[in-house]
């Protein structure tokens, strides 16, 4: 049997030793590497969200929500207000690329993400047509963060396989209603007022709460 003395002078000991604070340094450096992204990743996505209510986008989407609520139709007058498009297309390659955590995406945008692309889905469709833009690639980065934001939220909403088989999940749909209140909420935006702050979670469960 090794006595304490005969373990320490081995070298077999201090080759173990060294390995374990080898890995230690590999563990804290991977994890202030962590945390260093998520505080950039936080840190620009303040700027998104900056840029979003600064006065000249609050314009915008006041001027793309006013046409669609004269008329659903008048896409050609969309088509010349993409920027409101554009933000949200930026968006989603930040999220393909995962430049930004999902999590925070979904956190800060996504009552904006789900109506927006609810309320202009018809747009979208139009404006890929051969005989318009003649792309059918055109917003696909927004289609897929809608996509991928909505599956988080329904995932969020129902953490656990049990609500599944106890009837009890929330399936998130935006309703037309929700669209027509979210249209008036962004036409009375104006530049310099403060911008409605992103609802909490709970505010969202409760708009998107089942009719009985």
């Amino acid at each position: 049997m090794l006595d304490f003395v005969t373990i320490l002078t081995s070298d077999w000991f201090w080759i173990a030793v060294g390995s374990l604070g080898a890995i230690a340094t590999l563990a804290f450096t991977y994890r202030q590497m962590k945390r260093a992204d998520i505080i950039a990743s936080a840190d620009f996505l303040l700027k998104l969200v900056g840029n979003f209510n600064s006065d000249d986008m609050l314009k915008k989407r006041h001027e793309i929500m006013t046409i669609r609520k004269n008329d659903l139709h008048d896409f050609k007058k969309m088509d010349g207000c993409r920027d409101v498009f554009d933000f949200f297309e930026d968006l989603g390659i930040l999220l393909r690329k995962k430049a930004i955590p999902k999590d925070l995406i979904w956190s800060d945008y996504c009552y904006w993400i789900q109506r927006y692309w609810t309320a202009f889905k018809d747009y979208v469709d139009w404006v890929r047509k051969p005989e318009n833009d003649d792309d059918d690639t055109l917003y696909c980065e927004f289609q897929y963060l809608f996509n991928e934001i909505h599956a988080y939220d329904e995932r969020r909403r129902n953490p656990s396989v049990l609500t599944v088989f106890l009837r009890k999940r929330k399936h998130i749909g935006i309703k037309q209603k929700d669209v027509d209140e979210f249209v008036d909420e962004e036409i009375a935006l104006v530049p310099h007022k403060r911008p409605r702050q992103p609802k909490s979670n709970r505010e969202r469960k409760l708009v998107n709460q089942p009719q009985r």
